[in-house]
């Protein structure tokens, strides 16, 4: 009887803590989808993409913003390649070169890119969108090593936000401490205690050492 006791008690401090953080990610992160590096971050992860948006406007936003900077790159692009081209006719004299032809492809198939713009979304971003979700257990980095050819810009605008979303192993580490905190010695525990708690238990030994200094 004293055990179902403890249990039962044990279980009230887990469902404390658990409103807790849950009230302060609502009161630190709502509403997210309006978190810019977030919402990026969550477009530009192959596992996510749009599914996890509950507004159409708040990924339409993030999206949008993506679609800027692709437009903006392949601008950038487009007018290098056309001053390489007129580079190229300068230092060739008469520009009848076969290279030059060449280069001179090469700048209206750029341009040709850029003629895309008239379309909400570039087709690079309309083409990773189209793709399917991507496994849940796999790393985003690694999936973007093996489609950084396929999407060059979005490859390169990734790794600016990406990262910003991190994974689930520092919060997988958290609730692992917290399962050493929270025992039975220690059911009487408030929300507020374990929180304090798990905070000094992140603490790295260095900075320790200098407050005891």
């Amino acid at each position: 009887m004293q055990k179902i006791k403890e249990a039962e008690v044990l279980d009230d401090v887990s469902k404390g803590f658990q409103a807790f953080i849950l009230a302060e990610m609502d009161r630190r992160f709502t509403p997210v989808e309006d978190v810019q590096p977030i919402a990026l971050a969550t477009v530009l992860d192959p596992r996510f993409k749009k599914l996890y948006f509950s507004s159409p406007a708040a990924f339409a936003k993030a999206a949008n913003f993506i679609a800027r900077e692709v437009k903006e790159a392949m601008t950038s692009e487009a007018a290098e390649a056309a001053q390489q081209v007129d580079e190229c006719r300068k230092n060739s004299g008469a520009g009848d070169s076969l290279w030059s032809d060449h280069d001179e492809l090469v700048a209206r198939s750029i341009a040709a890119s850029v003629d895309d713009f008239g379309v909400v979304y570039p087709l690079e971003l309309r083409q990773y969108l189209a793709k399917p979700i991507s496994p849940s257990n796999e790393d985003p980095l690694v999936l973007w090593e093996g489609m950084k050819h396929e999407f060059p810009h979005l490859y390169k605008l990734q790794s600016r936000y990406l990262p910003m979303l991190g994974t689930s192993v520092a919060s997988e580490r958290l609730f692992s401490k917290a399962g050493l905190i929270v025992t039975d010695l220690t059911s009487r525990l408030t929300p507020e205690h374990v929180s304090q708690r798990l905070f000094l238990a992140t603490v790295s030994p260095e900075l320790w050492r200098e407050s005891s200094t």
